[in-house]
């Protein structure tokens, strides 16, 4: 012998699968947005490191100068070359003519 089903039965029934494509599509939209938060995160964390490298390479560049410049001045005294020092912005700054450069390049 069959069951008979009342109303409430069929839709209870097809009300189901409603509730689970309800529950997923928040869940989704829960992912999406926790995603996108990722997302920001990254961006942020990304240009964070990139200002960090930027100034590590300004302080490298700084190092570098402060070591070849006086090799610098000693090689165009050496060559009979005097450049000017001139204070730039407080800092010690070295002045080379260009044709002093143009000089240095043809040797």
């Amino acid at each position: 012998m069959t069951q008979a089903y009342t109303p409430e039965d069929v839709w209870g029934v097809l009300g189901e699968p409603l509730e689970v494509q309800k529950e997923t599509e928040r869940r989704f939209q829960e992912t999406e947005r926790r995603f996108q938060e990722t997302e920001r995160l990254l961006r942020e964390e990304a240009r964070q490191l990139n200002q960090q490298i930027g100034k590590l390479g300004n302080r490298l560049g700084e190092f570098v100068e402060w070591q070849v410049r006086p090799a610098v001045l000693r090689l165009f005294q050496s060559w009979g070359f005097y450049s000017d020092v001139i204070l730039q912005d407080g800092n010690e700054s070295l002045e080379i003519d260009r044709s002093v450069w143009s000089l240095i390049l043809m040797k």
